[in-house]
């Protein structure tokens, strides 16, 4: 739109529609440079029997974890495979060893979580551990999916 001012000078200002236009171009590209990197995906998962009452996946052999240079966002993680009842078997999530600090529980009752972006991060070269709490009375084979938001690890500030 032109408007001619007093001293007989033309300037070009935007109109309402070319404003709108040029914002909603500049929010998509800021919404793609935002998710670029960034996958939702499954995580592999973690499988195998109990063996005489106890369960211990991923410490050794398969593990599961961020590639290098990588961390995770977990959105959604489930153990199926676990007795309920009243006396419901337990399993706890380690990071790296079933020596450290465990970061969650499951139980044959409530076996499975989600959580909202950036609330539990797994970081590069941490691994994903399960291993039982107490008497393990499951036969099952124990299968742990989840999903996962998966990033290059100097973006880790969009999981805020």
């Amino acid at each position: 739109m032109k408007i001619k001012l007093d001293f007989g000078t033309e300037i070009d200002i935007l109109t309402q529609k070319e404003l709108d236009e040029s914002l909603a171009r500049a929010n998509d590209a800021a919404a793609r440079a935002f998710l670029r990197g960034a996958q939702l995906k499954g995580i592999p998962r973690l499988i195998g029997p109990a063996s005489s009452g106890s369960l211990l996946l991923g410490q050794e052999g398969d593990t599961v974890g961020p590639r290098q240079g990588f961390v995770w966002s977990i959105m959604r993680l489930a153990v199926n495979g676990l007795t309920a009842g009243a006396s419901p078997d337990i399993v706890n999530l380690y990071f790296g060893s079933s020596n450290n600090p465990a970061e969650w529980q499951f139980n044959g009752n409530n076996w499975a979580y989600t959580w909202g972006r950036g609330q539990f991060p797994v970081l590069p070269g941490q691994t994903l551990v399960l291993a039982n709490v107490g008497t393990f009375a499951s036969t099952e084979t124990i299968i742990m999916t989840g999903t996962i938001w998966e990033l290059p690890a100097e973006m880790a500030g969009k999981l805020l």
